[in-house]
């Protein structure tokens, strides 16, 4: 049987249940003597109706209780228990007491009304206590129920918000590498207007312009395939092949099966923008810059080296950098203690080797 969910239902259904089953009991002794009358019938009817009146009242006074100490709800209960068999105890026998003056029942002395109000309070104490009991036991199994509610509720809110906060801080990693390559490119162009190579700067435009139609299309989610992620490379790598012409030379080595593991999006260009910036640009020197991909174990390894000769006059510290330190941030966010960045100098040259979870079926189809 289901209870209804309405405190006040529940408290009415548990009274009447447990007085309508007093109802036999209470009319038992008249059909067993043969002095069955209306003024049996009468008192019965009485005592019933004023017990589960007396119950639902009870229960409305003992249920702001609930919220307050275990100690004060248990006081609380004995003395509400206690008042309501007294109450109904003082009615039954007022209710004998009218019976006997209006001629309905013979008269009684005084002694035996007041014997029988005690008799009947003690009575019915045992039955308010039931009540008490069954009511109590209703009212904080709902609350336990609200509260494990609440606890799932307060969960997928914490859980929900944990997401966005670490999209958020996803995006605001992504967004503070992008402008660093617009920079870089927008003063190649103005480079090559003030030095009148008008039509270098026209095809560093036009590359730029479809480096952005590239980027744009692509899935913001977070992760791309790594054949779309090394596209972009070669996009922005074209756009760095006419600013620094034969001084420039770049290859790719990635296995075919690994084209399509997944990787994080715009990953890899700080690190190519890095070795543009602190070792082409700053070597005199032709540079192979070299970008490997390899699988160990259950872990992509992504290599980017070069083989520059800084001048000493533009050495910085090796490993340091917002390109750096952001991968390493949106690494551990994204993957915890899998994802690490190893930065270390050569000799010549700079090596940066990201290592992170080897994805590629279920990525890939997760993508698609």
């Amino acid at each position: 049987m289901t209870l209804p969910t309405d405190p006040r239902a529940r408290a009415w259904l548990i009274a009447v249940a447990l007085w309508a089953v007093n109802i036999p009991l209470l009319l038992a002794p008249a059909f067993a003597n043969g002095d069955f009358s209306t003024a049996t019938l009468i008192t019965v009817v009485t005592f019933v109706m004023g017990g589960i009146l007396i119950c639902v009242g009870l229960y409305e006074w003992l249920h702001p209780w609930a919220t307050r100490s275990r100690a004060r709800y248990i006081a609380a209960a004995i003395f509400g228990t206690a008042v309501s068999a007294v109450l109904l105890g003082l009615i039954d026998g007022a209710v004998g007491v009218l019976l006997s003056k209006i001629g309905m029942t013979p008269d009684r002395p005084l002694s035996y009304i007041l014997f029988r109000a005690t008799s009947n309070t003690i009575f019915v104490g045992w039955m308010f206590a039931i009540f008490v009991a069954g009511a109590v036991l209703v009212d904080f199994n709902e609350r336990l129920r609200e509260r494990e509610a609440q606890l799932v509720i307060a969960e997928s809110q914490t859980a929900q918000a944990r997401e966005t906060a670490t999209a958020a801080r996803l995006a605001a990693l992504r967004y503070q590498l992008n402008p660093h390559f617009l920079f870089n490119t927008l003063n190649a162009v103005s480079a090559a207007v003030v030095a009148h190579r008008n039509a270098d700067a026209e095809a560093m435009l036009e590359r730029l312009a479809s480096f952005l139609r590239q980027t744009l299309s692509l899935d913001s989610s977070g992760f791309l395939r790594l054949e779309d992620e090394l596209g972009t490379v070669e996009a922005y790598l074209e756009i760095e092949a006419e600013r620094f012409r034969e001084r420039l030379s770049v290859e790719i080595l990635c296995p075919e099966r690994l084209r399509n593991a997944m990787a994080p999006s715009f990953i890899l260009q700080p690190l190519v923008e890095n070795a543009i910036k602190h070792g082409v640009a700053r070597s005199r020197s032709r540079v192979s810059l070299v970008i490997q991909v390899s699988a160990t174990d259950d872990d992509l390894v992504i290599t980017v080296r070069d083989d520059a000769r800084p001048l000493k006059s533009s050495l910085q510290a090796p490993g340091s950098g917002i390109g750096l330190t952001a991968i390493r941030e949106r690494l551990e966010v994204l993957y915890g203690a899998r994802g690490v960045v190893i930065a270390e100098p050569l000799n010549p040259g700079f090596r940066v080797i990201l290592r992170l979870p080897l994805q590629i079926e279920n990525a890939a189809e997760g993508a698609a």
